[in-house]
């Protein structure tokens, strides 16, 4: 099942913040929470949580996202 608009865009506004380019990342865990760093060297914080049927969408929208921010340089 696809990701929804409200849960992309919910994404999308949470994780612009990163800038993978200079080593953040973020990634959706098994108990549905996002996790994102900063950098390599500081530590995980939780965010939103994704509920549901949408929990494997969102872990591949989010890998896809910081890829392809990380090719585009943030």
């Amino acid at each position: 099942m696809p990701l929804s608009n409200t849960n992309a865009d919910r994404l999308e506004r949470v994780l612009s913040v990163l800038d993978p380019a200079k080593g953040a990342s973020a990634e959706v865990r098994a108990d549905g929470s996002l996790w994102m760093r900063s950098s390599p060297t500081t530590k995980w914080h939780r965010s939103v949580k994704i509920r549901g049927h949408e929990l494997h969408a969102a872990r591949a929208w989010v890998a896809n996202y910081m890829a392809r921010r990380a090719s585009q340089g943030a």
